[in-house]
């Protein structure tokens, strides 16, 4: 197997599964906030029917302007998980193209090992924005 095949072997994968993750938990959140904005919605509906005050808002359910730090903290949970992710993804690809046995078939690969230190320095990279932006937070007292 050439580098140029395992080079696809693993990242073309790898990056749909992260793609395909993103999108899953961006769906899974903002369709719980739809179903929170649905309840408020009925409750006061039914308060307005019956002539009852109207029940408070709830805090997570106001609009995207309004919140805390304007999705500042979104941001950086995104920078934290990805910066793990891309981390040890590079870690174990520099692990694991050093410990390919050395055979005819496999020779060269040992030269592709340095190619997982472009992740792991990016997500570090990451780390150090979502540490950063965390005291910065921290400062400003959000």
């Amino acid at each position: 197997m050439s580098y140029e095949q395992v080079w696809i072997a693993i990242f073309v994968p790898g990056l749909l599964v992260a793609a395909a993750l993103a999108v899953w938990a961006r769906h899974l959140r903002e369709s719980k906030r739809l179903a929170e904005r649905e309840m408020v919605h009925r409750e006061r509906m039914v308060a307005l029917e019956k002539g009852a005050p109207l029940p408070e808002l709830l805090a997570g359910l106001r609009a995207p302007g309004d919140a805390p730090g304007n999705g500042r903290a979104w941001v950086s949970q995104a920078a934290l998980l990805a910066g793990l992710t891309l981390l040890f993804a590079g870690v174990g690809l520099f692990v694991a193209f050093i410990m390919i046995p050395d055979t005819p078939e496999t020779a060269g690969l040992h030269a592709m090992a340095p190619v997982g230190l472009i992740p792991a320095f990016a997500g570090l990279g990451l780390l150090l924005f979502y540490d950063s932006d965390r005291r910065a937070r921290r400062h400003s007292g959000e």
